[in-house]
């Protein structure tokens, strides 16, 4: 069904190993991440895994027009293409992961979580020259259990993915109210929004949920940052004070250190 990939974060690589299982000649196209951080360039992680597997891959080119294109698959890319691009090229279908028309923009799973949804899934959509707003094909859902953090909702859309590929098809547009939305939209997330010291101890537990992929979640202590990875129900000797009690935390990456065990951390200073 899809001849062409585009993609570069490593939330599309799950996506792409699913198409690749299908048909192996399929096209990748990622970009060329050139960011310099601390004197290492950063490969994006589609580039890295093409590179790795010995897959063959173009580094995308806005002006080219990919003639041998039938029908390609655009996941977690960074790139917003232009209307010219668009129509110079055949269909190409985004892999949304939300139900929509609910939760359009760059971090759908991220607000699922920040929004305490019960229920979100998976949208296929013929992109246009709108934000997410194109005819959709496909959609699925899955349940958000309580306890539920974004690795877990991105591994519930990958394994849907994975088990509906061969049953999707592209001659029938579906209406947008199969499942019951919110209308309501994500953002992208700015390193102040990871940060949780004002919060309460509920909303805190939500943004640790939902940012322990793309974030995670900062508190700041002693006038240094912690990255929150997770917290627990349980008593924990690695505590922090929020706006109205205290959240035990269990895995956290203390300053210039690697991610660790809290409590392995507070015995090690002593």
């Amino acid at each position: 069904m899809f001849d062409y990939f585009f993609g570069s974060d490593a939330r599309s690589i799950p996506i792409l190993k699913t198409l690749l299982s299908i048909n192996n000649n399929t096209k990748v196209i990622t970009t060329e991440n050139n960011a310099i951080k601390r004197s290492t360039k950063i490969i994006n992680p589609v580039l890295e895994f093409c590179l790795k597997n010995k897959i063959n891959f173009e580094i995308f080119n806005h002006n080219k027009t990919y003639s041998d294109m039938q029908n390609a698959l655009v996941c977690s890319f960074g790139v917003i293409f232009s209307e010219k691009f668009i129509k110079e090229n055949n269909p190409l279908y985004n892999l949304h992961f939300s139900l929509l028309p609910d939760l359009p923009g760059p971090s759908p799973v991220e607000y699922s979580i920040l929004n305490n949804y019960k229920v979100s899934g998976l949208t296929l959509f013929k992109i246009d020259k709108g934000i997410d707003t194109g005819e959709i094909y496909w959609q699925s859902n899955f349940t958000i259990e309580k306890n539920d953090y974004a690795t877990d909702l991105y591994n519930k859309g990958n394994l849907i993915f994975d088990n509906n590929i061969q049953n999707i098809t592209l001659d029938k547009i579906i209406s947008s109210d199969i499942f019951i939305t919110k209308n309501n939209k994500s953002k992208k997330i700015s390193k102040n929004d990871l940060l949780i010291n004002d919060l309460s101890t509920e909303k805190a537990k939500l943004s640790i949920r939902a940012f322990n992929y793309i974030g995670p979640a900062r508190y700041s202590l002693d006038n240094e940052i912690y990255k929150i990875h997770s917290y627990t129900e349980e008593e924990s000797d690695f505590k922090i004070e929020l706006s109205d009690g205290i959240l035990n935390i269990n895995f956290i990456t203390p300053p210039n250190r690697s991610k660790m065990n809290a409590s392995d951390w507070l015995r090690g200073k002593k």
